[in-house]
Order: C-alpha cells, then sequence, then structure tokens
C-alpha cells in the first residue's frame, strides 16, 4: 500500500492530459492497482498478473508517454521471483516495444535522450539485481547453516572425546595397573592375585555398564536442539517455520497451515 502513493505522480500528470484520452490513463492505473494488489493475496496467478502490468505500462507508454513506464520498478520484486526464461522474455518484449514506442520522442529530447532510460530500469535491470541479491543472500545463509552444523559436530567430537577420556582413561589405566600387580603376584602370592584379578573383573564390568549409558546418552534427541537445527536449515531455504504442539490428552490435532512445519 506504500508503493501505490508512487502513483500519485501519474495521476497527478493525467490532469493535464486531454480530455478525451484522460479516462484511458484512470482507468489503466485502476486495473494496475487491482493486479497490484491481487498480485499478494494470489501468487498462483502472479506470471499473468505480471503479464497484465507490462502491457498496461506499454499503453500508457504509447497513448500519453514513455515516462510513465516509470512505476514499473513497482513490480520489480514480484518480477525477480518469476523463472529466468519469463523474465527474459517479458524484459526482451519490454525493451523492443519501448524501443519502436520511444522512437517519435529521440528528436524532441536531444541531448538529455539519456533520461528516456530510466524507466527501463524498474523492468529490465531492477529485477535481475534484486535476484542476485536473494540468491546471494540464501547462499550466504545457507553457508552460515552449513558452518554452524560443521561447528556443531566438531564440538560434539569434542565432548565425546572428553566423555571418553574422562570416563574410561581412569578405568583402563587401573586395570593396565593391576595387571601388573597380578603378573607379579601370581607365583609369590596366588590368593591375593585371584582377589586383584576379581577386582579388575568388576572394574571392566564397570568400564562397560559407563560405556553403554554413555552410548544410550549419545543416541538421545533432544527436541530444543532438533528445532534449532530445523529453523537454522529453514531459515537457509527461505521456509517459515512455526513450531506447535498439544497435549498428549487432546485429542484434537493441531491447525498447521500450509506454510507450517511441525517438529
Amino acid at each position: 500500500y506504500i508503493l501505490l502513493t508512487n502513483l500519485m505522480i501519474p495521476m497527478y500528470f493525467l490532469l493535464y492530459e486531454r480530455s478525451s484520452i484522460q479516462w484511458l490513463g484512470f482507468v489503466l492505473l485502476g486495473i494496475f492497482v487491482l493486479s497490484f494488489r491481487q498480485s499478494y493475496f494470489y501468487a498462483k496467478w502472479a506470471t499473468p498478473i505480471l503479464i497484465v502490468q507490462v502491457g498496461i505500462l506499454l499503453i500508457l507508454a504509447a497513448v500519453f508517454h514513455p515516462m510513465y513506464t516509470f512505476i514499473g520498478f513497482m513490480i520489480a520484486a514480484p518480477l525477480s521471483k518469476q523463472k529466468l526464461p519469463i523474465l527474459l522474455s517479458i524484459t526482451i518484449v519490454f525493451t523492443v516495444a519501448m524501443g519502436f514506442i520511444a522512437v517519435p520522442y529521440l528528436d524532441r529530447m536531444g541531448s538529455l535522450v539519456w533520461i528516456g532510460l530510466v524507466p527501463m530500469f524498474g523492468i529490465c535491470i531492477l529485477p535481475y539485481i534484486i535476484r542476485t541479491s536473494t540468491r546471494f543472500q540464501q547462499k550466504s545463509a545457507r553457508l552460515r547453516a552449513e558452518t554452524a552444523e560443521r561447528m556443531a559436530q566438531q564440538e560434539e567430537r569434542q565432548r565425546i572425546a572428553r566423555e571418553l577420556h574422562d570416563t574410561l582413561g581412569h578405568t583402563l589405566s587401573l586395570i593396565a595397573l593391576k595387571g601388573e600387580v597380578v603378573e607379579k603376584l601370581v607365583n609369590r602370592h596366588p590368593e591375593r592375585a585371584i582377589e586383584e584379578a576379581r577386582e579388575i573383573r568388576e572394574t571392566a564390568r564397570a568400564a562397560l555398564k559407563q560405556m553403554r549409558e554413555l552410548v544410550t546418552e549419545m543416541k538421545v534427541t533432544y527436541l530444543a536442539d532438533e528445532y534449532k537445527h530445523a529453523v537454522s536449515l529453514c531459515s537457509a531455504a527461505g521456509i517459515p517455520l512455526l513450531f506447535q504442539y498439544q497435549s498428549v490428552s487432546d485429542p484434537r490435532p493441531s491447525n498447521i497451515g500450509t506454510e507450517d512445519a511441525l517438529v
């Protein structure tokens, strides 16, 4: 709606046009406003709406003046979201049509002919700038997500290494030391060697239990961690994510929109 305020400029100049064709200009602007609004509510009709809007701009340029097409910058963002073949087709058709329309005005403008290129910027150049900028932002977001994931993996590896060192390092050192003691006592004090061997067995069982507990804890996936990971991936892909939950005792299903996701 803020962008629509830019139409006040062509409306002002239409007041000074001939009254016989003045109504046509206001009708075309009205259709442009209606199609501009509808493009935000009916995304699947974006391409036909854009074609209609470009056609309106060309009619305004042919009937009144080429400078009326400066409002083309208002549809630069929707144009940038179109598939590249469609965008190229619209750009080529618009450029060729404007070339024929602008020919009679070349002699009148003289050295100021470059000003006539200003209206071309909104449809022929700006959509590609927006498209390139969006692609760059998406790649940057994906790179940040991948970097964050690699850092998380590296941190997890370091955590596992610390857990293994803290839980098993001491135990294995103790088993190795007791093994040396048993080796020395087996001939001198067999009873003592048997006790040490039993302690080695109990220590090994405790180490095995610690290892199983550690592996079990590693297999656990926490909802908060998965949610953060899902948010980072969806933001990198430009997909909105909404986290919803319901009580186990509530039999009613959650209402999830088409653009929402349930983790």
